[in-house]
């Protein structure tokens, strides 16, 4: 009887490794353009002679789409099949890199971006909703953050120096390839069962919130992304104002997300033994300063 459940508890861990993974690879497909925003911004500027405007006003239809998208996936992420989502989602963002190798002026360019965002959206918000879903979410939205960042880190030093080849294509081709092992690893994927949580014991047993609390907490949520969202885009294009070179100020980006690594680690070890006020505050005040 105890080999038997050994094995069956082995067959789990496997079971459970698939699952973490494809969530993962699909997160990872979900985010590979928001890690790399100040490389896009610099791409468009460097290779397609775009001013940092008409650049930043492309970088917003496709953050703004990808908004809508995540806002919208989240709402229903409950009720439609979640692998059916990141199936979509990764098909949106393949189509959308593709069409962007082909843009041939900012309007274009700005559509083609604003169809990949949706698909970017839709991806991180079913993700999210399946990490949250897992027995271990705060340890598996960690390693989820680490895989993230590395891959931005990657994307950061590689794509500068592919581009000194290829020009810009390599930053959409890349992207793109994100998509392909998530979608090898979908029939993993886990689909939400609603029937779980319709006994009366779950919906005791789930913690509730009061309103204050939520509207606190998403507004506290957009002014810290309209922080970074309004800086980090133009981090390359702040270099260039300082007399970097394009590829100078990449290299730079690229060791500051390898940094946050660090910071993803720590957030993973430490988990919540510390609670959440206070390492957040540090982390806010380490930002500011």
């Amino acid at each position: 009887m105890p080999l038997f459940e050994s094995s069956k508890q082995g067959q789990n861990d496997r079971t459970n490794i698939l699952i973490y993974g494809s969530i993962v690879l699909a997160a990872l497909a979900g985010n590979a353009s928001i890690g790399i925003k100040p490389i896009l911004v610099g791409s468009y500027v460097e290779f397609l002679d775009l001013s940092a405007t008409q650049a930043g006003y492309v970088l917003t239809a496709e953050m703004t789409a990808a908004s809508i998208a995540t806002a919208i996936t989240a709402l229903c992420a409950n009720i439609w099949d979640r692998r059916k989502i990141v199936f979509v989602a990764l098909v949106i963002i393949l189509v959308g890199n593709m069409v962007s190798i082909v843009a041939s002026d900012a309007n274009i360019l700005a559509t083609a971006r604003a169809i990949t965002g949706i698909g970017h959206g839709a991806a991180l918000a079913v993700t999210a909703a399946a990490i949250a879903s897992t027995a271990q979410p705060d340890r598996l939205a960690g390693f989820n953050t680490i895989a993230v960042t590395i891959a931005a880190t990657s994307l950061a030093f590689i794509t500068p120096q592919m581009q000194k080849i290829f020009g810009i294509s390599p930053l959409f081709i890349l992207m793109a390839i994100f998509v392909l092992p998530s979608l090898l690893s979908l029939k993993a994927f886990p689909t939400y069962k609603p029937l779980a949580l319709k006994s009366s014991q779950a919906i005791k047993s789930k913690p509730t919130l009061n309103n204050m609390t939520i509207i606190m907490s998403i507004i506290a949520t957009a002014f810290y992304y309209l922080g970074v969202g309004g800086f980090w885009p133009f981090a390359e294009q702040i270099g260039k104002s300082i007399g970097m070179s394009y590829l100078q100020s990449t290299q730079i980006i690229g060791f500051a997300t390898f940094a946050s690594i660090f910071g993803a680690v720590t957030a993973t070890i430490i988990g919540n033994r510390f609670g959440r006020l206070y390492p957040v505050a540090f982390c806010i005040t380490a930002q500011i300063i």
